[in-house]
């Protein structure tokens, strides 16, 4: 298992859910939406990776990826239907299809934001961890 794989599989999570939203940062383009599409945006702000412990015996890395995301959407009932949507996909496969051991998500912060040229929009951002084991020290 590894980040990039827990990425994409990630991806594909919040695809399935939100199959209209725009879904930007999973590939390492730039995370920053210009504008909100019809379906709203999720963005990978960034991760963080933590060590949680090793193994010796077989040499095995146990860790913590912390994903970063925004959820964007034109309407509080918009965005609060997003984040519940990412919340059950999270819910009904919690191991990503294997790419991890558990996956789970933090409590979300909402907050009304204001674009320029825009009458504003609603940002939700949460995150979203990943526990997974790896024989590779640099994973």
């Amino acid at each position: 298992m590894s980040r990039n794989v827990i990425r994409n599989a990630l991806d594909a999570l919040i695809g399935s859910a939100l199959p209209a939203a725009t879904r930007l940062g999973f590939d390492g383009s730039p995370a920053k939406a210009e504008r909100i599409g019809a379906g709203g945006t999720v963005s990978l702000l960034g991760v963080e990776g933590q060590e949680l412990g090793v193994d010796l015996g077989t040499l095995t890395y146990h860790r913590l990826a912390e994903f970063s995301l925004t959820a964007l959407a034109t309407t509080l009932e918009a965005s609060e239907a997003m984040v519940a949507a990412i919340g059950e996909a999270i819910a009904n496969d919690r191991t990503l299809g294997g790419a991890c051991e558990w996956l789970d998500a933090q409590g979300p912060d909402l907050d009304e934001q204001t674009m320029d040229g825009s009458e504003g929009h609603f940002e939700t951002v949460f995150t979203v961890t990943a526990e997974y084991s790896s024989t590779n020290p640099l994973d």
